[in-house]
This record gives C-alpha cells, structure tokens and sequence, in this order.
C-alpha cells in the first residue's frame, strides 16, 4: 500500500536502495582512500566523489524506468569518470575494464531487467543490425587474435557502447523524451563550458590562454574539441523553438563554445566546427523556403564573423599565439604532428589490409612499430587519428563495411525524418550538423575505441547515432 510518503517506491525498492547505499559508503571510504595515494591531481579525486554519488540516484531512477533521469545520470557520471578511468582500472581474469564498462552494464541491467529481449529485438532496422554486425565482427577479430588488451577494449568499450545503443534506441517512445534528449545534451555542454572557463580565469594573461590547450573536464583537449561538435549544434533546436528573450543566453553560450574551440587548438575540429555552423545558418535561413535568401545570410554570416575574428586578433596582438599551431602545420616535416598523422592514416590501411578481421580491438598501437609508416616518423603513435582507418586496422574489412552501412543508414534515417515532415525542422537541422560534423570529426581528428582506458567520446558518438534511430522508430517504423 502506498502511502502520501511513498514516492511510487514499494518496500523491495527502498531494502534495495538501502542496502546500494550502505553498500557505496563502504566503498567510497575504500576507494577515496585509494585515490588520495594513487591519484596525480586533487581534480581526480573530486570527479571519484561525484561519481560514487550519482550512483544510488542512477539505481532509484533505473529501477523506476525512467528513462530521461537515468540517461542525464549515466551521462554526467560517465563525465565525472573519464578522469578517472584513466588512471584507474579494474583487473577481472587479466582483462582491464574500466570504471565506465562496470558502470554502463550495471545500469542496463538494472533499467532493461525484465524486457531485454523485447529491447534487442524491437531494433531490427538496417542501421540497428549493421552496427550489431560490427560489434559480432569485432568479437571474432577479438577471438581469433586473443590479446588480453584486444579482450579488454572489446569487454570495455565495444559491449558497453552496444548496450548504451539499445538503452538510448528503445528507450525513446514519445516527443517528450526527445526533447529531454536535448536539454541533457545541453547540461553536459554547459557542464563542460564552465569547466574551460575555470582553466582560463586561472592564466595569468590573455596571452597565456592562447598558448595553454585547455581540456575542461576532459584530460585531452581532443576529447573537449569532439564534444563541442558534438553538443553545441544542439543549440540550434532551442534556439528555433524557445522565446526571444532566450536568444541573448544561446548566443553566449555559442560564442564561449567557440572561443573554447580555438582554445583546443585543434586545427582539424575547429575547421570541422566553423564549417558546421557555415552549414547551420545556411539550414536554418533555407528552411524559411527562400534558397537566395539562404545564401545571402549565411554569406553576411561568414563576413561578419571573419570580420570580427579579425577585430580581436588585431586589438589584442594575437596573431602569433592563436594561429600558431596553424602556421607549424607542414605534412611533409619529419616529427610535425600533421606528418605524424598520416603516418597513422597510412599505417592504419596497411595493418587492416593484412588481415580480413583485423589485428584486433586496441591492437593498432602495438601493430604500429611494424609498419613501414612507422620508419618515416619519430613518434610512437597509439593510434591512427582517424577513427575509420582505425577500424580497419583493428577489425579488418569487414569491420569497415559494417560500420560505415551503419553511418549510411544513420544519415538516411535523418533525410527520411525530414522528408517525413514528422519532426520539427530545429530537431533534423542540429542532428543533421552534429552528425556532420562527429563523422568529419572521426575521419580526421580521433582514431580509436578507447583511449587511456576511457571510452566516452566513442560513447557520445553512439549516442548521437541511437538517438537518431529511436526518434526514426518513433515516427516512421511505428506508424
């Protein structure tokens, strides 16, 4: 019987939730002492701390299906974690799995406990069995060579990222929930926005920031470079459906996104971020049904922003510092970083084309040392800076086929959704650019499963990927 206390909680549910918490307070005591002696910086131990308590918030909110809460939890604790996975693991039969893998499959099977058949089964569209294709591939690419690091990215990043597809793809059954999918995107950007403004306020000067690469909650500013392509086109939707007086707090938002990106200093995600909102403006004035139009905006909008670009660099004499990885650019200088990245495009094709299925998951930098790109560089390269010459590598051909049907399928989905007319165009015009522009991200900038044993940018990209095949089974499969 419930009572006006009871919260929609029955007693099993709150002996449950009792016994997880007492559960982590024991462990936190364990694993914060851990941490205080093994990890390197204080930023570590606060991210551990606010990991272990989403924990009991993500159990009470999976074991009540909820799905919107659930996925803003697991989302913001797998942000909390990336730090720390990349200095903590955990050892299960000589395999290391990250505290992202033990978190993502404890969630999945608490949310989807009594339906997991039903959930894998309702996701029988192309994209959906081309993907699950790509993850059987990678398992006997993982059989066959049978490295423990090849089971452990397997086990670590490649199961946890199909079980985070299934939760997202089932999960979404109403417009409500879309729209949720969105705001949660834009708390992880915010989240990650103020972080990179604290890194600035601490320089000393103007100067300092641009010559310090600033990773906000990230420990690479690669990692924040991809997350910024992959959440700020989301303001795009809020932007087209929210009121006027809300203009002024997404401009800001989109303003401080961009001056992070040059602060990445990312050459290739920050051309891949410009070329993004180039394509925004030119969606959003289209969709108004005036193509002349369309154009004339989005060339203002292009002159416009060079014209202020230049105003700033100019006042505050920073032509040397902010484009100065721009002008070390050269693809033919032994040990430039561009030199070294298509050695890693070359040796990525030449490790995949000597096996069908690959060398297996999180081989290439192991298989990199035995190439002949290798001889040309001075650096060791633990992957190949792009994410599908890594596939090849680590997974072979047919790996590749697999997942690039599945993108494929992705971008068809997204033109048949607007041909539909059955979602709003802000919601085909962000996903549209995101997508775009995580696909640039990967052919050009990142390159691998999992790096320094944590997965979350490949988990974003997955996200991206399920959210757009659940709103496709919403609208068109079910109709």
């Amino acid at each position: 019987m419930k009572t006006k206390w009871d919260f929609g909680l029955n007693l099993g549910h709150y002996i449950l939730v009792l016994l997880v918490a007492i559960s982590f307070c024991c462990l936190y005591k364990i694993f914060s002492l851990d941490l205080l002696i093994n990890m390197p910086r204080a930023v570590y131990l606060r991210s551990a701390k606010l990991f272990l308590f989403l924990i009991p918030l993500l159990i009470i909110s999976s074991v009540e299906k909820k799905f919107i809460y659930t996925l803003a939890l697991l989302v913001t604790a797998l942000l909390s974690v990336t730090r720390v996975s990349d200095v903590y693991q955990i050892s299960v039969f000589n395999i290391e799995l990250s505290t992202e893998c033990i978190l993502v499959a404890f969630v999945f099977l608490l949310f989807i406990r009594d339906s997991l058949i039903i959930s894998f089964s309702g996701l029988n569209d192309p994209a959906s069995l081309f993907y699950f294709g790509f993850i059987l591939v990678s398992y006997f690419s993982t059989r066959i060579n049978g490295e423990n690091f090849n089971y452990s990215v397997f086990w670590g990043a490649l199961v946890p990222s199909m079980l985070i597809y299934v939760f997202v793809a089932s999960g979404i059954s109403s417009a409500r929930e879309i729209k949720g999918c969105f705001f949660i995107g834009l708390m992880v950007l915010i989240i990650s926005i103020v972080y990179g403004l604290k890194d600035i306020i601490q320089m000393a000067s103007l100067e300092d920031v641009f010559i310090t690469r600033i990773p906000s909650l990230y420990y690479n500013p690669l990692i924040y470079a991809g997350i910024l392509i992959f959440l700020v086109p989301f303001i795009y939707k809020l932007w087209m459906e929210t009121r006027r007086i809300l203009y002024p707090v997404w401009l800001l938002i989109w303003l401080t996104s961009l001056f992070e990106m040059f602060l990445t200093e990312s050459r290739g995600a920050l051309v891949i971020f410009i070329f993004q909102h180039i394509l925004g403006v030119y969606l959003i004035a289209s969709s108004y049904g005036n193509l002349r139009r369309a154009l004339k905006i989005t060339s203002v909008f292009v002159v416009v922003a060079l014209v202020v670009s230049g105003i700033f660099i100019k006042t505050y004499n920073l032509d040397e510092t902010l484009f100065r990885r721009f002008g070390h650019l050269n693809f033919s200088q032994k040990g430039n970083s561009a030199h070294e990245r298509v050695l890693g495009w070359k040796a990525g094709w030449e490790i995949g084309s000597r096996n069908f299925l690959g060398a297996g998951p999180g081989a290439f930098k192991y298989e990199y040392k035995t190439t002949q790109a290798s001889t040309q560089g001075n650096l060791s390269l633990e992957s190949a800076h792009s994410f599908f010459a890594n596939i090849f590598s680590e997974t072979g051909i047919a790996g590749l086929l697999f997942f690039v049907l599945f993108c494929f399928y992705i971008w068809k989905y997204l033109f048949a959704l607007k041909k539909s007319g059955r979602i709003l165009n802000s919601t085909y015009i962000s996903l549209a650019i995101s997508f775009v522009g995580l696909i640039l991200y990967y052919i050009i900038v990142l390159g691998e499963f999992q790096h320094r044993n944590s997965s979350f940018p490949f988990f974003i990209f997955i996200i991206m990927c399920a959210l757009v095949v659940g709103i496709y089974k919403k609208e068109l499969r079910e109709v």
